[in-house]
């Protein structure tokens, strides 16, 4: 299995392509690749889509990294 950026998929794919593979409309990949979203791709050896994650930074709050008073 290999893992690719949905933009670097969309180079040659096309969005509904993508849509069609992850059983979504096409309007949902647009708004994927629009607000910038980190979206990885999982093909299969034949490079068919098999699914997708999406990488998000984890939340450190308001304030950073807190300890508690104990």
């Amino acid at each position: 299995m290999k893992e690719m950026k949905l933009t670097d998929y969309l180079i040659d794919g096309t969005q509904q392509e993508v849509a069609d593979a992850l059983k979504i409309t096409q309007g949902a990949v647009y708004q994927m690749v629009s607000n910038n979203r980190d979206v990885r791709l999982v093909l299969n050896n034949k490079g068919r889509i098999v699914r997708a994650k999406e990488i998000k930074k984890f939340p450190t709050g308001k304030h950073g990294t807190r300890t508690a008073n104990a």
